[in-house]
């Protein structure tokens, strides 16, 4: 994750970098870590290639961030 966050800091406006922010939203969702993950990937730009994956994956952190306390079952 430290290695995304300074990939980010060095060239920010770089193409590249985005892939970088779409990695890092996967890093952020595996350590349960939706608002971090939220904010990365609200930092792509709709002229990435993969900018439905990572929109797909910001709808889960934001699903994760408004989800009640206690709901981590799905409903039967």
């Amino acid at each position: 994750i430290a290695l995304g966050v300074y990939a980010e800091k060095a060239a920010p406006e770089d193409p590249a970098t985005d892939e970088v922010r779409l990695q890092l939203g996967v890093l952020y969702s595996q350590a349960n870590r939706p608002l971090d993950m939220f904010e990365v990937l609200s930092r792509i730009p709709p002229r990435f290639p993969r900018i439905a994956q990572a929109r797909l994956y910001q709808g889960l952190a934001a699903f994760e961030l408004l989800r009640p306390p206690g709901r981590d079952e799905a409903p039967r």
